[in-house]
């Protein structure tokens, strides 16, 4: 839809992204693009992408919290099994997912303004903190313990160049 609340268009079918459990929508970056999340069944969330046009509905990985790159060549998400919950990074087509952090709980995704690197939280040790990685998994470090715990998800942000 316009800024100005026009040209509102469906981009789903049958109404999708208005039922329940249809959220965190990402738009490709320098694209007409959405990712966004779908409940498939009680505990599986899966990530679909679509065209603003409603074209091109297509189920891209099993996941959540999709977060493009800066130059939307990659998309990094988490994907999440029993006390687990990993970050991947994949190609924007969804080929070549890659498991970049350890077992334990990792969550946000969150790519630096140069794409080079990825901030996340993570419980790791029973502390949820504040962690960035290179793009690639590498040197994954802790910045700052985070106050508050998993029911209660402190927000961080890139600090723009």
């Amino acid at each position: 839809m316009s800024a100005d609340d026009t040209d509102q268009r469906r981009l789903t079918r049958n109404g999708v992204l208005l039922r329940p459990g249809i959220v965190q929508p990402a738009w490709l970056p320098g694209s007409r693009a959405i990712a966004f999340v779908e409940r498939i069944g009680r505990f599986e969330q899966q990530i679909s992408t679509i065209n603003t046009d409603g074209t091109g509905y297509r189920r891209f990985a099993t996941g959540y919290a999709p977060a493009w790159s800066p130059d939307g060549r990659k998309v990094g998400f988490v994907v999440a099994r029993h006390s687990d919950a990993q970050i991947y990074v994949a190609n924007a087509d969804g080929t070549a997912p890659l498991k970049l952090t350890p077992s334990s709980v990792n969550l946000l995704p969150t790519w630096s303004p140069d794409g080079t690197q990825i901030a996340f939280l993570a419980n790791r040790n029973g502390d949820l903190a504040l962690w960035v990685m290179r793009a690639d998994g590498s040197d994954q470090h802790r910045l700052a313990v985070a106050a508050g715990d998993l029911s209660q998800l402190p927000v961080f942000s890139w600090q723009p160049k």
